[in-house]
């Protein structure tokens, strides 16, 4: 199954309307369409996020990453709409052991705020994370699984 997706930005808004078991989609970057797939090997061990002192705080573990790329990260009030918060250039070392990933969002909203990674690696895969909800009052409501395949 292809799905068509726009990418405003390099490597920006990805993935949040394809289904979960696509394995390839098509996006659109500056006027080109551009078929990703599914990266099967790589693992995100860990992402998680902490509200402190008006920041919060994200960190994220991959495991088997095979090529280099960007994460985005993006963020939502209303855990629905998402945007671009920032990118975070990917460690290009093909290794097994756990790579740590850490980003700071300046401007939490100061209830609930919502979070999602995608990495775009040079050689045309893609991985995304589950969203993460981070409270305000610095307690974490959720964080995803121990290990999630994708």
């Amino acid at each position: 199954m292809k799905n068509k997706i726009l990418l405003p930005l390099a490597f920006a808004a990805l993935l949040f309307s394809a289904p979960s078991n696509a394995q390839t989609i098509s996006v659109l970057y500056k006027g080109q369409e551009i078929a990703v797939s599914q990266d099967t090997s790589a693992q995100l061990t860990l992402f998680a996020g902490r509200y402190v002192e008006g920041k919060t705080y994200l960190h994220w573990d991959v495991k088997n990453q095979k090529c280099n790329g960007m994460y985005i990260i993006y963020r939502s009030f209303d855990g629905a709409t998402y945007e671009v918060l920032g990118q975070k250039q990917g460690i290009g070392v093909p290794i097994a052991s756990p790579i740590a990933y850490y980003f700071q969002d300046e401007n939490p909203c100061c209830e609930i705020t919502y979070y999602k990674l995608v990495h775009i690696a040079i050689d045309k895969t893609y991985l995304v994370s589950e969203e993460i909800a981070v409270r305000g009052d610095e307690s974490l409501l959720s964080q995803t699984k121990e290990t999630i395949n994708y």
